[in-house]
């Protein structure tokens, strides 16, 4: 999540326990033209050590690429740029849809894994904003215990706790669901944002539902504080 975009023949060997560091990966390059801030965005409050192409709404691949079978959704909380500290994020599911033969199903919802240890309740973990361009720091285990639940079951990102950090999870789900050629994806997601904290979603594609090379599919706007829940999305 969060990188430049390619096609990338890089293999995890990483065994994923509870689906552990395997949500998003970080490919290093891409030819991709300049993105366009949407209108109102939070551009003053985006990181500086985010890839910029990555930086606004961005589908690559609405469809799954040839030899990828498999998608998740992903989300990615931080504090913004801009001195403030203090900030959270709840968010209420991260929704990942399929569009085929004309219907539109919901193949991904979860963000908490109930029966799972306290390092596994969030499939996610956190990573300091400096190694955000370093492929290989993206491969770590799960760090649930980051993150905390909220008495509705919602994931809770005290984003505020590590303001240096990002806060990356994932969707629950092992093996990841299966990818159809020729189907159409996208993720949304329900999103109480607070304070400083800043929100985006995507997804990626991997060769298959329990291993393989990924390749990102597509990446939100980032998302500001406001009053009210948020509905975020891209792709659809």
């Amino acid at each position: 999540m969060n990188r430049q975009k390619k096609l990338t023949s890089l293999v995890f060997l990483v065994i994923c326990s509870f689906a552990a560091a395997c949500g998003g990966g970080s490919d290093s390059s891409s030819s991709r033209g300049t993105p366009v801030p949407a209108p109102n965005s939070c551009d003053s409050k985006i990181p500086p050590e985010q890839w910029p192409n990555d930086r606004y709404a961005d589908v690559s691949f609405a469809m799954p690429p040839e030899g990828y079978g498999s998608i998740i959704a992903w989300a990615v909380v931080t504090i913004g740029a801009t001195g403030e500290s203090a900030g959270k994020v709840t968010v209420k599911g991260l929704n990942l849809w399929e569009v085929a033969d004309g219907k539109t199903s919901l193949i991904a919802s979860s963000i908490t894994c109930p029966l799972c240890d306290s390092n596994n309740i969030v499939w996610g973990f956190t990573l300091e904003k400096s190694l955000w361009r370093v492929p290989s720091a993206w491969s770590k285990p799960s760090e649930g215990s980051e993150f905390s639940i909220s008495p509705e079951g919602y994931v809770v990102v005290p984003a505020g706790n590590h303001p240096t950090r990002l806060y990356h999870f994932w969707n629950t789900l092992w093996p990841r669901p299966v990818a159809r050629q020729g189907a159409r994806y996208y993720v949304t997601a329900d999103a109480l944002i607070e304070g400083n904290a800043i929100m985006q979603i995507g997804a990626d594609y991997w060769q298959s539902p329990s291993g393989g090379s990924l390749v990102e599919a597509m990446n939100s706007d980032w998302y500001c504080s406001t009053s009210a829940w948020q509905t975020l999305s891209i792709g659809n």
